[in-house]
């Protein structure tokens, strides 16, 4: 329900699960579908602040889960904590550096991997103009990497379009991958 976007019907399935049901995947699906409900509707209920608690729950049961820590990474980047979002997607993708082509650990990968030149890319438009130079490259060349290694997986224009592949994706982070794709092709911003 959650990759066709059916949120209602999606929050009636997870209800409210006992303690007992509290198992790491219903933590990340109940952190996925507040996470979701944000991009669903202007008043949504929830938080991104609900979706990172419930991953952060997720993830101390199981550490060594990527997809809950790629998720926690998109949290925290939205709370704006630019630390705690660069913290996340580094672990990924140094744990996830050898992950073939078409498994589930490469769109974690890339998905880190994309997180991280967006962070570069928020960071150097904090800096006074002189100093922005070198963390924008740093943007641009992990875009342009990403472009290399799987050209079809993050193309900005079609990140809002299959939501069951990118749902991590909402529209304010497109148009920052957007700004970075036209920054990488040498267009202004």
């Amino acid at each position: 329900m959650l990759d066709n976007n059916a949120l209602e019907g999606a929050e009636v399935v997870l209800g409210v699960p006992t303690p007992e049901q509290l198992t790491p995947e219903i933590n990340f699906l109940l952190g996925r579908l507040n996470w979701q409900k944000q991009f669903s509707a202007p008043l949504a209920a929830g938080t991104f602040d609900d979706a990172y608690r419930y991953w952060s729950f997720a993830l101390k049961a199981e550490p060594e889960n990527w997809k809950y820590l790629t998720a926690l990474g998109f949290a925290a980047y939205a709370k704006g904590d630019l630390t705690s979002a660069q913290d996340h997607w580094e672990t990924v993708s140094n744990k996830l550096r050898q992950a073939e082509s078409g498994s589930p650990g490469r769109e974690l990968l890339l998905n880190a991997k994309a997180g991280l030149a967006l962070i570069a890319q928020t960071r150097a438009l904090q800096e006074a103009p002189g100093e922005q130079s070198a963390l924008l490259k740093t943007a641009i060349d992990g875009y342009r990497l990403i472009q290399a290694e799987a050209p079809q997986t993050l193309q900005p224009e079609l990140l809002g379009r299959n939501t069951a592949q990118n749902w991590f994706w909402n529209q304010a982070l497109i148009e920052q991958w957007l700004t970075l794709s036209r920054r990488s092709a040498g267009g202004a911003e």
